[in-house]
């Protein structure tokens, strides 16, 4: 049976300026292959091979590119239109998802490129029987999601505002609790959660890689509207199992500035692809 997968594709591009001013960003070179093509070999070669993807900079460009190298790839392309309306990531999800039937699917950025292991992380989706399941991974970055010791969701933060959202029956511990065991309210590293047991633990503070498996049950928690794939996550988190699974290692680059897409391509210089181990 071919796993489906849906690639989120209908971003304008804006931070890579001229790169993304006669094409979508996804249709990007990275080093002799397309953004789009790379994400469909990878996908393709974790058995991932039917695939709808979300369009609205340049729609007809991706589907005449997606069909162009389709036969070749293996790959299967069904097309989610937002030519319209841009529906962000939640929004997008749901609009497409008629695509998807009852098994588990993964849900891949467009704008990242890495050697995750999508094997592994979907077998883990299986295993633990989440309704969603978030590939994060230790990197720079100003927003994470909080999770418990046993890796499940219970919060996201903006280290940058300081801005929490609790999973509902979480609660962040107060200020004269930190005050007490030296932590200050600022303090990233600090942050210790109750849940609705009354149960107190650390909470870890992880970047999400924008990758993840997701049980269609998750269309319970959504609807129709413009609205992030994070807040679903959150909300999905009060009522049934959402975790998290730990990338480690290897390389993960998003391209959406000038910098890291230079990066990417000088990753892939010389004709290695980075599928090679795939």
């Amino acid at each position: 049976m071919n796993k489906k997968a849906m690639i989120l594709a209908a971003g304008l591009g804006t931070r890579l300026g001229p790169e993304t001013a006669d094409r979508p960003k996804i249709l990007t070179d990275i080093g002799g292959i397309t953004l789009l093509e790379w994400i469909t070999r990878k996908l393709v070669a974790y058995g991932f091979s039917d695939i709808i993807i979300n369009i609205h900079h340049h729609a007809d460009m991706i589907e005449e590119k997606a069909s162009s190298f389709a036969a070749r790839t293996g790959a299967s392309f069904t097309f989610s239109d937002e030519r319209e309306r841009l529906l962000d990531t939640g929004g997008g999800l749901y609009n497409a998802r008629h695509f998807f039937g009852v098994e588990p699917f993964v849900l891949y950025n467009g704008d990242i490129v890495t050697d995750m292991d999508i094997g592994s992380l979907y077998r883990f989706n299986i295993e633990t029987g989440a309704v969603a399941t978030l590939a994060l991974r230790q990197r720079e970055a100003s927003r994470v999601f909080l999770t418990d010791p046993g890796g499940v969701l219970a919060g996201w933060l903006n280290r940058q505002g300081n801005e929490r959202i609790m999973v509902e029956g979480w609660k962040l511990i107060t200020d004269s609790v930190s005050r007490r065991k030296g932590i200050s309210e600022g303090d990233a590293s600090g942050n210790e959660g109750i849940d609705s047991s009354g149960s107190i633990c650390r909470l870890r503070e992880t970047p999400f890689t924008a990758v993840s498996v997701i049980n269609p049950q998750i269309f319970r928690f959504m609807k129709e509207g413009v609205y992030s794939m994070r807040d679903v996550y959150l909300e999905a988190a009060a009522s049934g199992l959402v975790n998290s699974y730990d990338d480690g290692g290897g390389f993960w680059i998003d391209i959406g500035t000038p910098e890291s897409l230079g990066k990417c391509r000088e990753l892939f210089s010389g004709g290695n692809s980075g599928l090679s181990e795939v």
